[in-house]
């Protein structure tokens, strides 16, 4: 089977330019419908940047064996593009919007932070990724507070679970998300889920597009009280997983606010997922809102996380070279 990445067309924005047929789309995505269509009004405004820097960015994708989907605003317009619209399986991203879900708990006053919540011994599975168990193998109480760092800084899958019963499943998650506008994001199971039915994984699905559209929104102070937002900025802004991936190959003192996602790798060798989504805060303060989703890859965990750091540090020194202030 041939993993290498076919090329197709999409639309390419460049300075001097004209649009034209570039070499974008991949014709062997088997996560995805083909029937799926981002609204136009869920979209960012798009945003010209130069020829060179697109190129760079296609090279860059077109190194990765599988699908790689990529969406790169700045201040919410539209930098670059690749399978944007094209469903990819979220795995542990899907701790940022539960992690939402559980704070809009806390704002309408059905939960607060510092609430206790109990871990029973039976909940605190040994199969699992899950750096909590290797404290307290037990379980115990935990704030709420605590269960979010854990679920989504160090993605421990425990935490995560004890939070989906918390809200009462992930059908309640995504109902939270339809209520706010967000259409293309779907969560169907749990962690233990996916742990037993590996064929689960692909359920929890997002486009890298929409993805950026939540992550705008929540940063903005559209979804959370402003309290929240902070709250789960700065949680995420130590994320402890994926160091090598969106801040690889940043400056030290860039903050980056981000969620990761791994889905392993199949028996022959095929990773299911590698994912990291999130917001690079420019020294200026303005953004870079970017979401990065690997599928169905036999490279290696480096290569592609060599590929997202790339990536992220191309349009993070375009943007500064286009205006923002170092």
């Amino acid at each position: 089977m041939n993993f290498k990445i076919q090329w197709g067309q999409c639309r390419v924005l460049a300075v001097g330019s004209i649009c034209f047929a570039g070499m974008c789309a991949c014709s062997n995505q088997i996560v995805g419908s083909e029937n799926q269509v981002l609204e136009r009004s869920a979209q960012s405004e798009e945003m010209v940047i130069p020829l060179s820097c697109r190129e760079q960015a296609d090279k860059i994708v077109q190194s990765v064996n599988g699908q790689f989907g990529v969406a790169v605003e700045w201040n919410g317009k539209l930098l670059y593009e690749h399978l944007g619209q094209n469903d990819f399986a979220m795995q542990s991203v899907v701790k940022f919007p539960l992690a939402m879900k559980v704070l809009d708990m806390v704002d309408k006053g059905e939960l607060r932070l510092d609430s206790y919540i109990e871990l029973k011994p039976e909940e605190m599975n040994p199969d699992t990724w899950s750096p909590m168990r290797k404290i307290y193998p037990q379980g115990g109480r935990f704030k709420v507070s605590e269960l979010i760092r854990y679920a989504v800084a160090e993605s421990d899958n425990n935490a995560c679970d004890r939070l989906f019963r918390l809200i009462g499943g992930p059908k309640e998650l995504e109902v939270f998300l339809r209520n706010r506008g967000f259409n293309q994001i779907y969560v169907c199971s749990t962690e233990e889920e996916m742990n037993q039915n590996p064929q689960l994984q692909v359920k929890n699905s997002s486009t890298p597009l929409e993805m950026n559209r939540l992550l705008r929104e929540w940063n903005a102070g559209r979804i959370l009280s402003h309290e929240s937002t902070a709250f789960l900025r700065n949680v995420m802004s130590s994320t402890q997983t994926g160091k090598m991936r969106m801040r690889g190959q940043l400056p030290t003192h860039v903050v980056v606010a981000h969620k990761t996602g791994s889905g392993g790798r199949t028996s022959t060798g095929i990773m299911r997922a590698l994912n990291d989504v999130g917001i690079v805060y420019l020294p200026n303060g303005e953004i870079l809102t970017i979401s990065l989703f690997v599928s169905n890859s036999p490279d290696k965990e480096s290569q592609l996380e060599a590929a997202m750091a790339q990536l992220t540090r191309l349009f993070y020194n375009q943007v500064i070279e286009l205006g923002a202030t170092s």
